[in-house]
């Protein structure tokens, strides 16, 4: 383990668990919402698992940095 997650087969696992009421606490957002991203995250641009209890794995790091960058997510 180094940098908050271990390689594994699937891609970068996440050494903290991230349930959708954390990441909407965390950001200021309703639940459903933090749903609607994750699930955005995960069935439109395929660059993150999540998993039941929140787990992450970063299934493609390059796609979710580009989507970090623009607007693209948040429909804007």
């Amino acid at each position: 383990m180094r940098d908050g997650y271990e390689e594994t087969p699937a891609g970068q696992q996440l050494n903290i668990l991230l349930p959708h009421n954390y990441i909407a606490s965390m950001t200021g957002i309703a639940y459903e919402e933090s749903v609607r991203i994750v699930s955005r995250l995960r069935k439109q641009y395929d660059c993150i698992q999540y998993l039941r209890g929140g787990k992450i794995i970063i299934t493609n790091l390059k796609q979710l940095k580009e989507l970090a960058q623009g607007d693209d997510l948040w429909g804007v």
